[in-house]
Formats: structure tokens, C-alpha cells, sequence
């Protein structure tokens, strides 16, 4: 298990946008070349062309808001979205300034196509999708189900756990993990490590060493790829 400390993290030039929009890299597989990244965009900023990738991408704005410039559609604070691969989107500006956290992977064979997926929504509130229970976390917790990719073994989420919530190790070990704290924090309970509110923790595949709690709650995301 890795605590990351995100304010510690050097913003780079975005490889698109350069350094109009930089970007943190919170982690990358070695392997795959999935990876989590913030991105931030300045107040004023305004996209040049519409975006088409190689790889399929989630995003979650957790400052300021978007507009698409092609449709005038607006984005708040909380409005994730989902661009498979190939799907244009965008040009989008920030006139109040924005922070993404983004989760992007790789699928096997595929191309981008620049085509419109006319059946998917750019983006949606959270506010639209409601908190179940789950079977990893227990009754202690609840969770949103944002997005999940069966055929790339691949979801994103978010939990919602009550003070005194205990994550031990073997928890849905099958897979890596990527948390981001947006409330509340956890700690270590083998190292006493704290993990406050914009800091991230990997979990690696089979991590059952991992045991952390969360003295006074948390609100995170979690993004969990099966390889």
C-alpha cells in the first residue's frame, strides 16, 4: 500500500494542452499504462479542437465547471462523464477556472474513429445515482456506482463510510486500487500514516497487509482495474 501525498506532486504540461491545462499523475501501471490524473485548467481557459483518444476515459470534476463549446451544454462541480475510445468531445472552456480527477485506460485492438457516439451523455450528476450498500465494505459503508467496464475489468465509484469504518486487508483483494479522499481521511493502522482529504492511497492486487480506518468517516472515490 502507497499514501500519496497529492500536494506534494509537481503539476506537469498535459501532453494536448500543455501548459494551458497541467496535470498530476497520482499513478500509473507499469503494465497496462492505465492511470489516475488530476488536470486543471486556468479561469478563461477555451479548448481549440474537439478531443478524440486511443483509450477509454472517466472523469469527475471536482472544482469550477465546464462548457462545450459545440453544444453550450454546462458542467458543474460533481458532473462525471465517460468518453469511450474514439468518441469526440469537447472543445470545452473553464471560464471559472476547473480541477478533473480522471481515470484512463487501455483497451486491446480498437482505434480512434473521431465519431460521435450519439447514445452517450458527455456528462450527468452524481446527485442522479443513488447509494447502495456493498458487499466488500459491509454495512459500515455505501457506495455510488459511476461506471463499470466489464470486458476491461475495470469500475469506479464512491464510498461513503461511517466513523470507526475498518478496511482490512483481503478486502476485494482481486484487484488494484486507487482511492482519492475528497472528506473526512483514514489512517494506518499497522504504520499510523494519516491520509487527509485530497490525498490518494494504491492498494496493490493482493495487498493483504492493507488495514485502514476512518476514525471520523471519509468520502472518497475508487477506482479498482482487474488485470
Amino acid at each position: 500500500m502507497e499514501i500519496i501525498d497529492v500536494e506534494k506532486l509537481q503539476w506537469i504540461p498535459d501532453p494536448i494542452h500543455r501548459e494551458r491545462a497541467p496535470e498530476k499523475i497520482l499513478h500509473k501501471d507499469a503494465k497496462t499504462h492505465a492511470y489516475s490524473r488530476l488536470i486543471k485548467t486556468s479561469i478563461g481557459f477555451s479548448g481549440e479542437k474537439m478531443l478524440v483518444h486511443d483509450f477509454d476515459e472517466f472523469v469527475y470534476i471536482i472544482r469550477g465547471g465546464m462548457i462545450n463549446k459545440r453544444n453550450g451544454n454546462v458542467y458543474p462541480i460533481h458532473s462525471i462523464g465517460y468518453f469511450s475510445l474514439g468518441m469526440g468531445h469537447g472543445p470545452f472552456e473553464t471560464p471559472v477556472g476547473d480541477i478533473n480527477l480522471e481515470f484512463r485506460y487501455y483497451k486491446h485492438g480498437g482505434g480512434a474513429s473521431g465519431k460521435l457516439d450519439s447514445h452517450a451523455m458527455e456528462f450527468r450528476s452524481i446527485d442522479s445515482l443513488n447509494w447502495e450498500g456493498d458487499k466488500f465494505y459491509g454495512i459500515n459503508a455505501e457506495v455510488k456506482s459511476l461506471h463499470i467496464d466489464e470486458d476491461a475489468g475495470v469500475y469506479v465509484r464512491l464510498v461513503r463510510t461511517n466513523p470507526g469504518f475498518v478496511m482490512k486487508g483481503g478486502t476485494s483483494p482481486d484487484c488494484d486500487r486507487l482511492i482519492y479522499i475528497f472528506e473526512g481521511g483514514m489512517i494506518d493502522t499497522e504504520t499510523k500514516e494519516v491520509c487527509q482529504a485530497d490525498m490518494a492511497i494504491y492498494i496493490e492486487e493482493g495487498d493483504h497487509k492493507c488495514h485502514l480506518i476512518t476514525p471520523v468517516g471519509a468520502l472518497f472515490w475508487e477506482v479498482g482495474h482487474y488485470k
